[in-house]
């Protein structure tokens, strides 16, 4: 199901690249999505003695993007701290351990017919400006612009540079805001570098010496070129709703199931006259398909202590932790009626393989201290939180294996390329 996805992914965006545009005035609509998002483990073993953290989709906005309202259902075995806005959890060594939370959450964003076709509409001819003659505001500069990476603009920007040249005979002032976004992300995701997942984020000097990187790590190159530019930009990480997509992916003693979703990381780069536009060519977030989101940031660097710690606490903990995330049909059909807990637990057992020893379970303990209900208007612009002890830096997204990809990639360059030819051909014969 995975490799499926990802290759009919490749192909609904090419067509919609390169249909006829339509209407390129009407920008402004928005719509919304109510998804439910489970968050359980079920913890066998522990080897360490800490306090845990399972990640939280966040009441978050990011104005003239998104806004995502998170309302609590059901919390068990868990506590919150409401200075984090995420759940938490005490394992001691030898010891057992299970718990977990339901949340409704509703994710506004632009219309993703409207931003799929802005996207495209800087793709084909880089120089159109459809919004007027916009600047970016100084507070948003202020905010949303971190620190350019040395070997990206060493190495990342002249290949850009060059090859925007001899595909387009332009040069990057020649080029609008949309214009430089989308083929930026364009070079990153589709051509410069390899896709290549990973359990663990790279340094950024690994992913350009390489020229091999995820989700995670070439969002971070791509935010370092747009800042090179003086574009705001944002990573923005969650979870991408993709109906029937089912992953597990193992990690040391710890192993993740995902339903319904993938762990993923993609940037959001702001367009003057338009707002935030998502730039994901890998995934289609808030382009094809919907996104819960748990934080975003202009932190593009991952310090190398950080990844040691994860995979030293994955050699410690044996466990499954399960994410599944229910649109309103889905979540009805499963959890609707009495017995919500009962009907919980069942699930996180049965997905984590876990075999109960009686008919019922009877809970212990069950807190239920949970998220505010009111939206935080507010962010950050470098969004983090001083939490406990992160249960997982999650692993990212991975449609399929390697080969997959890779195989994915080549059917994708090959159609673009030949499309973009006569496209090409076509721009640079017109006056």
């Amino acid at each position: 199901m995975p490799r499926l996805h990802y290759l009919v992914l490749l192909m609904v965006m090419i067509v919609e690249f390169f249909t006829p545009v339509v209407n390129a005035e009407s920008f402004s609509g928005f719509e919304c999505s109510v998804f439910y998002f489970f968050n359980g483990i079920v913890v066998y073993e522990s080897g360490v003695n800490d306090t845990l953290v399972l990640e939280t989709p966040q009441n978050i906005t990011l104005i003239g993007g998104f806004n995502q309202t998170v309302t609590p259902i059901l919390a068990y075995n868990l506590d919150f701290n409401s200075s984090t806005n995420y759940y938490y959890f005490n394992v001691s060594e030898g010891s057992s351990y299970t718990g977990f939370f339901i949340v409704r959450v509703e994710v506004c964003g632009r219309s993703m017919e409207d931003a799929l076709n802005t996207l495209r509409i800087g793709l084909i001819d880089p120089r159109i400006n459809p919004f007027g003659n916009n600047s970016i505001p100084e507070e948003i500069k202020r905010d949303y612009i971190g620190q350019v990476n040395r070997r990206v603009e060493e190495v990342v920007i002249p290949a850009y540079e060059d090859w925007l040249r001899s595909h387009y005979g332009l040069s990057t002032s020649d080029l609008s805001t949309l214009g430089l976004v989308s083929t930026s992300a364009y070079f990153v995701y589709g051509v410069y570098f390899t896709y290549d997942p990973s359990a663990t984020p790279r340094s950024i000097d690994e992913v350009v010496d390489s020229r091999r990187g995820d989700c995670d790590d070439l969002t971070r190159v791509l935010a370092s070129m747009l800042y090179h530019y003086n574009i705001p930009a944002v990573q923005a990480s969650g979870y991408l709703y993709v109906k029937g997509l089912n992953i597990t992916i193992p990690i040391e003693k710890a192993k993740y199931t995902f339903l319904n979703n993938g762990p993923h990381a993609f940037l959001y780069a702001y367009i003057p006259g338009y707002g935030w536009l998502s730039t994901d060519f890998l995934a289609g977030s808030m382009l094809v398909y919907p996104f819960i989101f748990e934080s975003y940031t202009t932190i593009i660097e991952v310090p190398r202590e950080e990844v040691e710690e994860f995979l030293e606490l994955h050699r410690k903990l044996n466990a499954t932790q399960v994410f599944a995330v229910f649109n309103e049909e889905e979540y009805k059909s499963l959890f609707s009626g009495e017995a919500l807990l009962e009907k919980a637990l069942s699930f996180l057992y049965s997905k984590a393989g876990y075999i109960t020893t009686t008919t019922t379970t009877t809970p212990i303990e069950t807190r239920t201290t949970q998220p505010v209900e009111t939206p935080t208007t507010n962010t950050p612009p470098e969004y983090t939180t001083n939490t406990p002890t992160l249960t997982t830096r999650l692993p990212k997204f991975k449609f399929s294996t390697t080969l997959m990809v890779a195989l994915g990639f080549i059917i994708l360059l090959v159609i673009v390329l030949l499309l973009m030819h006569w496209r090409y051909t076509s721009f640079k014969s017109q006056p």
